[in-house]
């Protein structure tokens, strides 16, 4: 299991390491002039089941669709079992649905923008490798404090298929990485979303 816009956790390595310095193209750049304000089948809340991550560490994912707007938070863990909160991506931005594809099979078109990222860190040691690291350009990051990294522009190209209060997400690729319309991900991810109000 990854993300609800997979390709953020990607992402979000690239935007800790730039802060800003995106030089990506405008929304009305690329064609997305306008995002849709009205109620849509992917509006609610959703969370991902726990996932071993790298080492002896653990993620979920948890979302939140309101009116062609999100807010995601990727959430990792000291332990395989989601046990300990150590640190949270914030991602904030706005959606657009688009048409049928031909494959994946009963699936759409979703277009992405990313607008804001943020992180926090819950623990002393989460805290002082943000220091060290001096993530997103920070050097005193103090625990439990959620703080901006970037505000950006970039564009995702995705696609998406629903199915009752389940969500599966495209399966990005180096082919497939959603950077365009005529590279969104043709296949999807095996374990879907759960959305648990609307």
């Amino acid at each position: 299991m990854k993300t609800f816009f997979k390709s953020l956790i990607g992402i979000s390595l690239v935007l800790i390491t730039s802060c800003g310095s995106d030089g990506t193209k405008s929304a009305n750049e690329v064609g997305l002039q306008t995002y849709s304000t009205e109620k849509s089948e992917l509006d609610g809340k959703w969370e991902s089941p726990c996932d071993p991550f790298i080492f002896e560490t653990s993620q979920n994912h948890q979302l939140e669709v309101n009116q062609g707007s999100f807010i995601e938070h990727l959430n990792y863990y000291d332990g395989r079992e989601c046990q300990t909160l150590s640190s949270t991506i914030e991602f904030t931005g706005y959606f657009s649905l688009g048409n049928t594809v031909q494959s994946p099979a009963n699936s759409k078109e979703l277009n992405l923008k990313i607008a804001t990222f943020s992180s926090v860190y819950h623990d002393d040691k989460a805290v002082k490798r943000a220091n060290d690291d001096k993530l997103c350009g920070i050097t005193d990051w103090k625990k439990g404090e959620k703080r901006l990294c970037s505000q950006t522009n970039l564009i995702i190209y995705q696609v998406y298929k629903l199915e009752n209060d389940s969500l599966w997400m495209g399966q990005l690729s180096k082919e497939r990485d959603g950077a365009s319309a005529d590279r969104r991900p043709n296949t999807l991810e095996k374990t879907p979303m759960t959305r648990s109000t609307k």
